[in-house]
């Protein structure tokens, strides 16, 4: 987080109370967590498979006791630039007030010798702006013995968001540690694409801290995931170790009350009383520099 951003954080609350909105200046902390967890992924058969959205709302509860999740995926398992046209998925995205919408689904050459445009993805991160929910990129884990796709794929997405604004996810960093961490940790479905339980679990562990920004070390042992409680531990390690390494993007999204179109927090309409105040401050601090002179 930039020093200008964090110094306009601290002024943030300031301004609010001028606004005569006082409870909200209190109730919006750092850590910006929401009363209720509203998760649409939009994507293909990765952000489905293992049960990863179910996945990630059973993280939230069970590590913010009270709060409510809830995940929905768009339909259809389709590449993001093959939604631009597709109506239910907008009208989906516009049916209900979400807090995140993850986005997977930008095309990439597996070989590199191809270059596939972006433009698409960065559509979709606008139009959830549009919406107030904070848009969350997904880029995928590598593929199994390609020790070089994961840092592509996440770069690639890095580069979408420096042109639009976004938390890019560091899901396939996330995988490519575990992997050099616990080379006998399988992550892998049979066809050594998609994810078994174990990866889906590391794949929501990353996207519990960037959601709550809550550590996910801090999680219990969840029995109701059928993954036993050491590798539960060694995926929560790997989860914190990486977002932690790779949290600049997501910063300002993380803090909860930001403009989504700008990446910082929106100034608040002031009341005329607090206008009335802020003149009589301004006032004074002038008459009190005259006198010094």
């Amino acid at each position: 987080m930039t020093i200008v951003n964090k110094a306009f954080l601290t002024l943030t609350p300031v301004l609010m109370l001028f606004s005569g909105n006082i409870s909200s200046a209190l109730e919006s902390d750092a850590s910006g967590i929401p009363e209720a967890y509203e998760l649409l992924f939009i994507g293909n058969s990765h952000s489905r498979v293992s049960g990863l959205p179910e996945l990630v709302t059973t993280l939230i509860k069970t590590g913010l006791p009270g709060k409510t999740a809830n995940a929905a995926a768009a339909p259809g398992l389709r590449f993001l630039s093959d939604r631009l046209d597709d109506d239910v998925t907008e009208q989906m995205l516009n049916s209900r007030a979400w807090t995140h919408v993850i986005l997977q689904g930008q095309k990439y050459s597996g070989s590199g010798l191809n270059n596939y445009p972006t433009d698409a993805a960065e559509v979709w991160i606008k139009l959830v702006k549009e919406q107030n929910a904070r848009p969350i990129l997904f880029p995928e884990w590598p593929r199994e013995g390609n020790t070089e796709e994961g840092i592509f794929i996440h770069n690639l997405h890095l580069g979408i968001s420096s042109r639009e604004s976004a938390c890019v996810a560091p899901i396939g960093l996330a995988w490519e540690e575990s992997i050099a961490r616990y080379p006998g940790l399988d992550l892998y479905a049979d066809d050594g694409n998609h994810s078994n339980l174990s990866g889906a679990l590391l794949s929501a562990y990353v996207f519990y801290e960037l959601f709550t920004w809550q550590l996910a070390d801090d999680l219990p042992y969840i029995p109701e995931i059928d993954v036993n409680a050491d590798t539960q531990q060694k995926l929560k390690n790997v989860a914190s170790f990486v977002v932690a390494a790779n949290q600049d993007s997501c910063d300002d999204l993380a803090a909860g009350n930001g403009d989504m179109l700008s990446g910082y927090p929106a100034i608040p309409v002031l009341h005329p009383w607090g206008l009335v105040a802020l003149f009589l401050l301004m006032v004074g601090i002038a008459s009190v520099s005259l006198r010094r002179k």
